[in-house]
């Protein structure tokens, strides 16, 4: 039919170069990270590999062709011969319709930002829909609220969910296998294991290996490293490690525990100092969302010209929870010290997002209440 027509034709399009182009505006500045074909085969071969994508699945395409996801639900379903739905922008926004789709054409593999699935769980009838052909649920791009996905989990028993993690520039390079559902008091998801195809490190500050229940930046090599930036050889060459072409410096950090887990800290950006104090924005997030009348919060460092920099939480709360600040601020007090619990909490009925389902945090920051010091 004509959506098969159009799929082969993008993929046809993209096999045909040997240079992929992902561009988006960080900061103000263009950029574009170039991706050869071995990068994307790499990438596509240990995703068939791992998670048995075969010639019987129904893969949903959801993320959008400019999305490094729809990476795995075009390349990986071509390269096997398996069946790919193409969701459409006027369904996505709907997760009644979603689920719908999910029951009518009998999807097997699905692939999309936490924040899909939650509203998947929250407004998609699930309870309605027989979904038993759902095989195969990954994640990626996001932190999965730890209540959320265990409520995902339990209505979903027969599906395995892992969560996936890497920036564009490598793809996805560590996984999880969420075996169970997330314990009540587990504050994160790990993000696993480095995919058999690289190798993942963490380094500290003077180049060496971080060691167990240490920080450390996220280093990936292998062959699924981009190229690098386009027309950007100073960016590319401080993405490497020790000028190794097949490297990249992340800029995130993250720590193994004791079962060899990686799990993560957050990026450079999100380590802020709080009167002195070092604080992880991502730690407060985590912790914010365990509350259970919270469905999705954020934390953001507010700088005013006058005044002291303090931590705001922008908060969603569940459709059904009554929620207060003096409640979330005490129970922010039972994980978190003093100096690390958010002196503001901003509730939101929604968060904004991008064109690709994430949190816009730039858009957070202009909220008339973000650099407004209380009296």
């Amino acid at each position: 039919g004509g959506t098969q027509v159009q799929l082969l034709t993008h993929v046809r399009k993209c096999l045909g170069k040997s240079i992929c182009c992902h561009g988006w505006i960080a900061h103000g500045t263009p950029k574009a990270i170039m991706l050869s074909h071995a990068n994307v085969t790499s990438f596509t071969e240990w995703t068939i590999a791992t998670f048995n994508i075969n010639s019987d699945d129904r893969v949903a395409s959801h993320a959008p062709f400019h999305f490094d996801l729809s990476t795995l639900d075009l390349f990986a379903a071509t390269r096997v011969g398996a069946s790919v739905d193409l969701l459409g922008e006027a369904n996505v926004k709907f997760p009644s319709k979603i689920s719908q789709i999910l029951e009518n054409s009998k999807i097997s593999v699905w692939y999309s930002v936490p924040t899909a699935l939650v509203q998947l769980l929250r407004y998609g009838a699930l309870e309605r829909r027989n979904l038993g052909a759902l095989r195969l649920v990954l994640f990626a791009g996001e932190i999965f609220p730890v209540p959320e996905l265990t409520k995902l989990v339990e209505r979903l028993p027969q599906c395995e969910f892992v969560n996936l993690y890497g920036p564009t520039e490598t793809n996805v390079c560590t996984y999880y296998r969420v075996t169970s559902p997330p314990r009540p008091d587990a504050k994160d998801i790990p993000i696993g294991i480095a995919c058999e195809h690289l190798k993942v490190h963490l380094y500290q500050q003077d180049g060496s290996e971080s060691p167990p229940g240490e920080n450390g930046e996220i280093v990936v090599f292998g062959p699924a490293v981009m190229q690098g930036y386009w027309n950007r050889p100073d960016l590319t060459a401080r993405s490497r490690f020790n000028d190794n072409k097949n490297s990249y410096r992340t800029g995130d950090f993250a720590y193994r525990d004791k079962d060899s887990q990686l799990h993560l800290v957050g990026r450079k950006d999100d380590q802020v100092k709080i009167r002195g104090h070092r604080v992880e924005l991502l730690e407060v997030t985590s912790v914010l969302n365990l509350h259970p009348a919270v469905m999705e919060s954020v934390v953001l460092l507010s700088s005013p010209p006058e005044g002291d920099a303090e931590l705001i939480a922008f908060v969603v709360p569940e459709s059904d929870q009554v929620i207060t600040i003096e409640n979330i601020q005490d129970h922010c007090r039972q994980w978190l010290p003093k100096y690390a619990v958010p002196k503001r909490i901003l509730i939101l009925d929604s968060f904004p997002r991008t064109a690709t389902g994430k949190i816009d945090r730039q858009k957070l920051k202009l909220h008339p209440h973000f650099d407004l010091q209380e009296n």
